[in-house]
Parts: structure tokens; sequence; C-alpha cells
């Protein structure tokens, strides 16, 4: 019979900064058997141990006001739980209640940082939504890093475009539109290893058609996190030339960083790309529209 975890019994410090439960959470990931019972916890808690396979009972109403759990039954709760397990965002549900209550954030993040791999098949079949700080802390998406670090560098220059909604990048028409402008422009596109940059990471040409490249979206964007990314991509490369066609602002400023750091000779620009400091959608007609930001 697994032990009970009851929350009202539950030392404060334990609790405050999430490590005692990350760690029976991290425990139970990794086996097939319950090893522990979450008695009497907050229902924000609730999408939290159904993603990490762990039993509870006994939910109890948030002791503090928590948006979209507070008022609710037990019963509304888990037919919640019930509709993202469905459609495979369970995940994104949990990423959605930690971003409620601090010590429930500080778990999640925990957790992640122990764990290397998805424990759900969800992982495999559905859009990766990149809305939280969590999501760019989930295993598969961190697992991406380790891909980035099979790069090497094929051509003597180097061109970072904008990434696209449309995946394969290449199928995008914008991207075929900012192709046919560099040739016009005169680069020799075949001299030059494209990459291009998103919130995800620099995904070189190799990469356009990983699994996890062409399921993602977002519109939370991790700038600190992108620089380190691109710095660890281009060690070890040595480019004679490089070429920045990206509009998004803050892009632009990360490539530079990389040139001030030693890593890239000074990235130039074509004199048609004008700069934003937010990406700019264009509006949906419909799903086979190919919106993307530039």
């Amino acid at each position: 019979m697994p032990n009970v975890v009851d929350f009202r019994k539950l030392r404060a410090d334990w609790l405050a900064n999430g490590n005692f439960i990350a760690r029976a959470l991290q425990r139970q990931l990794r086996s097939s058997e319950a090893l522990l019972i979450f008695q009497g916890f907050p229902r924000h808690w609730l999408p939290l141990f159904e993603w990490a396979g762990a039993p509870w009972k006994h939910s109890i109403e948030p002791l503090e006001y928590v948006p979209l759990f507070s008022g609710r039954t037990e019963d509304e709760v888990v037919s919640e739980i019930a509709k993202a397990r469905e459609v495979g965002q369970l995940r994104l549900l949990a990423e959605v209640a930690a971003s409620t209550e601090i010590i429930l954030c500080e778990t999640l993040q925990r957790i992640d940082g122990r764990v290397s791999s998805f424990p759900s098949p969800e992982a495999h079949t559905n859009l990766i939504r990149l809305t939280t700080w969590h999501s760019y802390n989930r295993p598969d998406v961190r697992a991406f890093d380790a891909t980035l670090a099979s790069f090497r560098q094929t051509r003597p220059g180097v061109l970072f475009i904008p990434c696209a909604k449309a995946r394969p990048y290449h199928y995008s028409r914008s991207h075929r539109r900012l192709m046919r402008t560099a040739r016009e422009a005169g680069l020799a596109l075949d001299q030059l290893d494209t990459i291009v940059i998103t919130s995800l990471g620099p995904v070189p040409q190799a990469l356009w058609e990983h699994d996890i490249v062409r399921r993602y979206d977002t519109g939370v964007r991790d700038i600190y996190r992108l620089f380190v990314q691109l710095k660890q991509l281009l060690k070890g490369t040595s480019y004679a030339e490089a070429w920045d066609l990206m509009s998004f602002a803050p892009y632009s400023d990360i490539v530079r960083l990389c040139y001030l750091d030693g890593l890239l000779p000074y990235p130039q620009r074509l004199e048609n790309i004008k700069r934003r400091n937010v990406p700019a959608y264009r509006a949906s007609k419909g799903p086979s529209v190919d919106r993307e930001f530039l």
C-alpha cells in the first residue's frame, strides 16, 4: 500500500521550495507502480499529479484565489483534466496550473530539471505550445539542444533568416520570397549555411524537418536562452561572411552580440529589410493560410 502525503500535515519548509514533492514526483515518473498518494492537496495541483501519474485523493478548494481552479468542484477539475488528456495537452494544463502559484511553479521547474524524457505519449503527436517559461523547460524541448550540438559548418558563409508558421520552412511563401530577394541582391546562397532563428532555438537547414521543429508554436520568446543556444551553435565555426535577413530586432541583436563575442564576422544586411521590435503576424483567413512573422 503506498504511503500517504497529507497536505495538512506536510512540513511548511518541505512544501515551500517544491523540492520534496518534486523528488517524489520524479520517482513516480520513473515507476509503473504507485509510490505515494497525495491527499488533501488544493485542486490546482491535480493536473501536475495526473501528468506525473501520481495518485491523489480528497482534493480541497485552493487556500487562496487561483484563477481557473477556485470555485470549481473536484469533479469539474477532473473533467477538465480528462479533456486535456483526450486531446494530448495534459502537459499544457499542468503548465497553466503551475503559472498560477509560486510553489507549484517551483515544483514543476525542479521536476523538469531532473527528468530527461517526456512521461506521456502525447509528446510525439501533438502541437507543442510554448506559452510560458515552463514550456521551454519541457524535457522534449530541452532535448533539442542536444540535437543542435551535432551542427557542423558546411559552407564558407552563414545566412540568418526569420522563422515562419509554415513548416518545414522551405514550404513558406515568405521564405521563398526572401530567398528570391537575396539572390537578386547578389548573395551566393549555395555558399551560405542557412540558419533559421526561432523561439525554439537556431535551426540549421538540416533540422528543418525535425519532429520538434515541425510541431512547436509560440507567442513567448526567451531571448537570453536563444543567445546562449546560438553562441553554442557557432563555437568551432569560422565563417568568412555573415548575413542577417531578419526583421525582428531582438533576433538581429543576438546575431550582433555573437559578432562582438568573436563568433561571427560583422553581420551584413540588405537595405530593404525593415526592423520590428515585435513579430508581425498576418491576419488568418483560414487554416490553410501561410501565416508567419518576418
